[in-house]
């Protein structure tokens, strides 16, 4: 049977972000979060070495603390990583790349909570003036998918193999974060 030829790798990693980099409060961008996080992925990668067929996905798990400074805190968040291949030979292949991201669970502040006080009062005095009401503050719970090409390049350098990585990602039904295509490029040597 040909699956038994097949090659499955699986990987669990754990990542923390530490609040590092400059951070201001009264800035409007920063380069450091000031929270920490905690971020597990599990990733499976199904190859043919006949066929060349390629399977991969990472799941991830992030949980994010609060940020002393403004008392901000992110939801948790999950996302899936996925690439469908197809390998030539050791030296080129090409494929299909995406992700899916969604936030779990609401950001929590004060700041909210009383915004949303406020908006309450107005939709009070809008309803006696009889007025559609203001809606309510969410908990900016972001979303988002996309989808696009993948090419690897994988020449021999001085008997080592080099890797040559290309994505471009087309971002769809983003909700709640910022949007737009993602263009990646990566170099990867093996030792």
């Amino acid at each position: 049977m040909d699956l038994i030829k097949c090659d499955v790798n699986v990987n669990v990693s754990e990542a923390v972000f530490m609040p590092s980099g400059f951070y201001d409060e009264n800035e409007i961008v920063n380069l450091g979060r000031n929270y920490w996080s905690f971020y597990t992925i599990a990733g499976l990668t199904w190859l043919h070495p006949t066929r060349g067929h390629e399977i991969s996905f990472n799941v991830g798990f992030m949980s994010n603390t609060e940020n002393d400074t403004t008392q901000y805190q992110s939801g948790d968040e999950f996302h899936m990583d996925y690439t469908v291949a197809q390998h030539f030979s050791e030296e080129f292949g090409i494929g299909m790349t995406g992700y899916y991201y969604n936030q779990l669970s609401s950001d929590e502040s004060p700041q909210l909570e009383r915004l949303q006080q406020i908006i309450n009062a107005q939709n009070q005095l809008r309803q006696v003036l009889g007025r559609s009401a203001l809606p309510a503050v969410g908990g900016f719970q972001g979303e988002s998918a996309g989808i696009g090409p993948i090419i690897r390049y994988s020449p021999k350098f001085g008997g080592k193999q080099v890797h040559f990585i290309g994505k471009w990602i087309h971002e769809f039904d983003v909700q709640n974060r910022f949007k737009g295509d993602i263009g990646m490029f990566s170099v990867a040597l093996d030792f």
